[in-house]
């Protein structure tokens, strides 16, 4: 029962998150005190699956998570974190977060449960699609103050960047079943269309790579099977079609802005990507003078100069700045295992037996790659999703391993015992 309430907790909080982003993320629980929605369903969460982490098999994935949250916590116990508003709390959260991980463990969730989850959260997502329209057509923020963001092309940036990362999970949530078993239902139709929009909305390059990049991965996890092509091209001609209503309703100098900024990726001149060039040399050459790491109290570079709590816009250069370069390879070894193991996976027994995991590795890419141009790892909106991911992955590939020992050990015992 436990079980089951704290994953019904977590799927509420990710749906509201899914739709409202730093909108709710960022709300204060007690004004006095640093507690946000996102620390308080996981410490509800942890609490009311305690029996069963007791209880928990300890897998590799596990062991890896608890060697990663440990050296996290030697860090802070050996430098400390330095004020609590700045930027090393904010660092450290992803560690905490890593609480997430084994309150999916320990919920144990079926293949159902998981894929309701993962949907719903792109339901969510295709909702806040609606938010951005609102803001669109008024001109003003719906929450917080201020204007809105101009990109260095000149584009509007009508929803805040982590909104990217949720278009990117509902788009592959929907395209990579789609792909596997070549059919799509007309709701999904709407939610795949609806989170190419949100793409245009949010004005992130960043994203149109991180989805093309997952794309390519999930051919590969699949054996780049003309089957696989030929579902990929349906997609391909599904969001044309969102693409193009949306330009009939609202005109095509939104389509125009984000073709114009994709065009830019690759210009040096572009502030913004001189900026990430600068900021990661800068984090880089800490990396280089202090491999081992430099823990979560220091943090000041001359790109922080007018905000410390800036980063690089390069998570993983900003983890090994924090926890060494022993501390990256703790990490990497999560998601690199969980692939590799989908991959076999798929490949000995076919795609469509595999459609969860291939799906959760798909958005792992995309995750990971996003989290090479943005603030990623330190920000509660977006950094859970890793280890719900992680979790998700890890609760299917423990129960195929234990689905197929059974099954040996069915084959080999002999008649007269089974009688």
């Amino acid at each position: 029962m436990t079980r089951s309430f704290s994953l019904r907790l977590l799927v509420v909080h990710l749906f509201v998150l899914a739709c409202f982003g730093q909108y709710y993320a960022k709300l204060r629980i007690f004004e006095d005190a640093p507690l946000f929605p996102t620390e308080l369903v996981l410490l509800v969460g942890l609490v009311a699956s305690f029996g069963a982490l007791t209880r928990m098999k300890w897998d590799l994935f596990s062991k890896l998570v608890l060697a990663f949250v440990l050296i996290g916590v030697a860090w802070v116990a050996y430098t400390g974190l330095g004020p609590m508003d700045g930027a090393g709390p904010k660092a450290f959260s992803f560690f905490v977060y890593a609480g997430f991980y084994f309150i999916i463990r320990a919920a144990a969730p079926s293949d159902e449960s998981s894929w309701r989850l993962l949907r719903v959260f792109a339901m969510a997502a295709a909702i806040a699609v609606v938010i951005g329209f609102l803001q669109m057509q008024s001109g003003a923020p719906m929450f917080g103050d201020g204007d809105f963001e101009i990109t260095t092309t000149g584009s509007i940036r009508w929803l805040p960047g982590e909104f990217t990362l949720y278009a990117l999970f509902a788009a592959l949530v929907i395209a990579v079943p789609a792909i596997v078993e070549r059919r799509i239902g007309a709701s999904r139709v709407g939610i795949l269309a609806l989170a190419a929009v949100e793409l245009v909305l949010t004005q992130q390059r960043s994203g149109f790579l991180s989805l093309a990049v997952a794309l390519a991965a999930t051919a590969g996890l699949l054996g780049s099977s003309t089957e696989a092509l030929k579902g990929l091209l349906k997609l391909l001609v599904v969001t044309a079609i969102g693409l193009a209503v949306f330009m009939w309703v609202f005109g095509s100098a939104h389509i125009d802005d984000t073709v114009n900024r994709i065009g830019h990726s690759s210009d040096l001149s572009d502030v913004n990507i001189d900026w990430r060039l600068l900021s990661w040399y800068e984090v880089f050459d800490g990396v280089r003078d202090r491999p081992w790491g430099h823990g979560f109290a220091t943090w000041d570079f001359l790109f922080t100069w007018n905000n410390p709590l800036t980063g690089s816009h390069n998570s993983f250069l900003d983890l090994t700045y924090r926890v060494g370069v022993v501390g990256l390879l703790v990490f990497l070894a999560m998601p690199v295992l969980l692939v590799r193991d989908v991959r076999r996976l798929a490949r000995e027994t076919g795609a469509r037996a595999q459609v969860l995991l291939v799906t959760v590795c798909a958005a792992m890419i995309a995750f990971l790659l996003f989290s090479s141009f943005n603030v990623v790892f330190e920000s509660p909106q977006m950094s859970l999703m890793f280890w719900v991911l992680l979790g998700i992955g890890g609760v299917a590939l423990e129960r195929r391993r234990g689905s197929a020992l059974r099954h040996d050990a069915g084959e080999s015992m002999p008649v007269s015992a089974t009688t």
